[in-house]
């Protein structure tokens, strides 16, 4: 049988003779007398101290909800403003204007500076729901020009969202014009003394993302004059070859697929 860390009185009465030896007496109570043994007593103490003080407290707050719930606001304002009056009465009364002035003076001054500091916050709310909703207005604004311009690029049906949702991690509003941005850097164009715009970013994805876009004008798969009838090429016009755009996208969707690029007369 295990020996208990600590006993009453009356429990180490009760111990045979021989074991009474291993404990100690400490405020009224027997500690074994042993390594390793602490004496939680005050802790324990402490813990009740602090558990019966937030009883306490949680009592008080009870009190206090239960003794204000019932009181009507307008009526308890009436009742300050009544014994604002009485208080000026008071002084009027004994002859101490100039106090009573001192103490109205301080008076009005703390409910402008209350009123200003409600304005304040107001205007401070307003400001942030005015730049929240700025926000988003420009980002729907942003996203359906960049949709226009993939339309009018010749993006794919099911793909113009994908060039969208790539839009939204380029562009942004700045100084109130939608701009394209690589970190803190402003995107040029063709011309370096302008930013691209948005049209001219959406047809630089051709480069990068050929398959986002509906087969140019001119490149196809019709057989190849020469081969077999089961021989398919990507064609393009000398003209066509002309234009880097045009080429690069063909010779993007060759590589794709495995196919000839062929530069027709």
């Amino acid at each position: 049988m295990p020996l208990k860390a600590v006993l009453t009185k009356e429990e180490h009465g009760a111990l045979p003779e021989a074991m009474r030896q291993y404990y100690v007496e400490k405020d009224g109570k027997f500690m074994l007398d042993a390594e390793g043994v602490e004496d939680v007593t005050g802790l324990k103490s402490a813990l009740a101290a602090v558990r019966e003080e937030a009883k306490q407290a949680k009592k008080q707050l009870q009190e206090t909800i239960d003794k204000f719930k019932d009181i009507d606001p307008e009526k308890a304002k009436a009742a300050q403003q009544k014994l604002v009056e009485l208080e000026d009465k008071q002084l009027l009364d004994a002859g101490k204007v100039e106090e009573l002035l001192k103490v109205r003076t301080e008076r009005m001054k703390a409910d402008y500076e209350n009123q200003i500091s409600a304005f304040n916050k107001t205007i401070a709310d307003l400001k942030k729901e005015l730049k929240t909703v700025s926000l988003s207005m420009a980002e729907v604004l942003i996203d359906n020009s960049i949709r226009a311009a993939a339309i009018r690029a010749g993006v794919l049906e099911n793909a113009v969202e994908d060039v969208v949702l790539r839009g939204q991690k380029t562009w942004t509003l700045k100084d109130k014009t939608p701009t394209a941005m690589k970190g803190d850097q402003v995107i040029y164009g063709k011309d370096p003394n302008k930013p691209i715009s948005i049209d001219e970013w959406v047809s630089g994805l051709q480069q990068e993302a050929p398959h986002l876009f509906k087969p140019s004008a001119g490149a196809g798969t019709p057989p190849s004059s020469g081969s077999t009838s089961n021989a398919k090429v990507v064609r393009l016009s000398r003209e066509e070859a002309k234009d880097p755009q045009k080429y690069r996208s063909a010779k993007a969707q060759a590589e794709k697929s495995g196919l000839p690029l062929e530069i027709a007369e």
